[in-house]
């Protein structure tokens, strides 16, 4: 079996995976309350996907898709990155041809406007401030 560096679950805790690291970027509270299934084809790397968002958690599954999804989600690599990062929308790229969607297309659309951005640039120790 020929595994993928950014998709598959890391083995003896080895890194972090695109879609865990989706699931890092959850916010809770706007998922609450909310389900889905979604099935991902990502065509470059011939890969496919299940992702389940339930009790406010994202957890996802490899080398498969369900015929329960709610959407199935057809796209490159680039174009998944793009939605993620929120560099595009769903409509956008489904139009200019990068994605296809079957299914309900505000599912996935719902999903990645519920992820938080975070600032990678932090102070780690902050310095010491002056006494006034």
């Amino acid at each position: 079996m020929r595994w993928s560096r950014w998709a598959t679950r890391p083995s003896r805790g080895r890194g972090v995976t695109f879609f865990d690291f989706l699931g890092s970027r959850l916010d809770a509270t706007k998922a609450e309350g909310k389900a889905m299934t979604i099935n991902v084809a990502v065509t470059d790397l011939r890969q496919q996907f299940v992702l389940i968002l339930s009790n406010s958690a994202l957890t996802w599954v490899q080398g498969r898709q369900t015929a329960r999804a709610d959407t199935t989600l057809t796209l490159a690599r680039p174009a998944l990155d793009a939605l993620a990062l929120r560099q595009t929308i769903l409509p956008e790229a489904v139009k200019a041809g990068l994605a296809k969607v079957e299914g309900d297309a505000a599912k996935p659309e719902a999903l990645f406007a519920m992820l938080d951005t975070f600032d990678v640039m932090f102070e780690v120790v902050e310095p010491k401030k002056a006494a006034k």
